[in-house]
């Protein structure tokens, strides 16, 4: 099992952006419930550490070392801005490209348990950003699962 330490500073950064990346394409895919789904994306990852992936130790790190209100507030700034004159497809483009990233990351240095774990983590933000608009209907718009499932696949570089 992989821990902090077996990465650099930017092969950690790749980890930590790829779930927001995500987030943030599964948001321009349908961005008429922004709001919700923004803090649909904080809550969920504030969630994550109860879900059984976070047994996984890279994973718990990663969901732990984050700072909500810094990342939140450098998330509108930054991200959102740069992002927002983008297409969705582009920003999907980036997502996915930040997922294969982490992959081969996990896949150099890290157990098929962190990269599992990993993988339903970025998963579960996902589903969560998505079923954010949708209420207690579940309802994810046809562009979201689309996003999903790309995301989905970048995720699932087999050995």
């Amino acid at each position: 099992m992989a821990s902090r330490a077996d990465f650099t500073d930017a092969e950690w950064q790749v980890l930590a952006t790829a779930p927001e990346a995500v987030g943030l394409a599964v948001l321009a895919a349908d961005p008429v419930g922004a709001v919700e789904e923004r803090t649909a994306m904080f809550e969920a990852w504030r969630q994550s550490a109860e879900q059984p992936f976070a047994d996984n130790q890279l994973v718990l790190t990663l969901i732990r070392n984050r700072d909500t209100w810094g990342e939140e507030m450098r998330l509108r700034t930054s991200r959102e801005e740069a992002l927002s004159s983008l297409p969705a497809d582009e920003t999907q483009a980036w997502a996915i490209e930040q997922c294969r990233q982490a992959m081969a990351l996990l896949e150099a240095k890290g157990s098929p348990d962190d990269r599992e774990s990993y993988r339903q983590w970025v998963i579960y933000l996902a589903e969560n950003v998505a079923e954010a608009v949708g209420g207690k209907s579940g309802r994810v718009d046809p562009a979201e699962r689309a996003v999903i499932d790309a995301v989905a696949t970048a995720l699932d570089l087999k050995p």
